[in-house]
């Protein structure tokens, strides 16, 4: 973190935006935190590198683990769009989806 703003060294991308919403939100700044998740939404979306597997977990990691902010309704997933077993262990570590009914970590 450099001065009063998160901004990262290198490029946006989904993941500084979700570990930025994920640090407004934990400093109780809601409405930063919900710009900044719709932000990694419309990354992960643009987002080539990642699988459609790995683009539900963080969609439904983003929208599952805030559900007390209000999210578009077309950004929220079913549990069953994301298999566990076709995401990293290195995303699951960074982003853990603990309210996923497979969760074993």
């Amino acid at each position: 973190m450099r001065g009063p703003d998160i901004s990262p060294m290198g490029q946006w991308t989904a993941e500084y935006h979700i570990l930025e919403g994920r640090s407004y939100f934990g400093l109780g700044q809601k409405d930063k935190a919900l710009d900044r998740f719709e932000l990694a939404l419309q990354a992960l979306r643009d987002e080539v590198d990642y699988s459609e597997w790995e683009k539900n977990y963080l969609s439904a990691f983003i929208t599952s683990c805030h559900s007390d902010l209000d999210f578009p309704a077309d950004a929220k997933l079913d549990m069953d769009q994301v298999d566990l077993d076709y995401v990293t262990n290195d995303m699951k570590n960074c982003f853990p989806l603990k309210g996923h009914p497979d969760w074993l970590h």
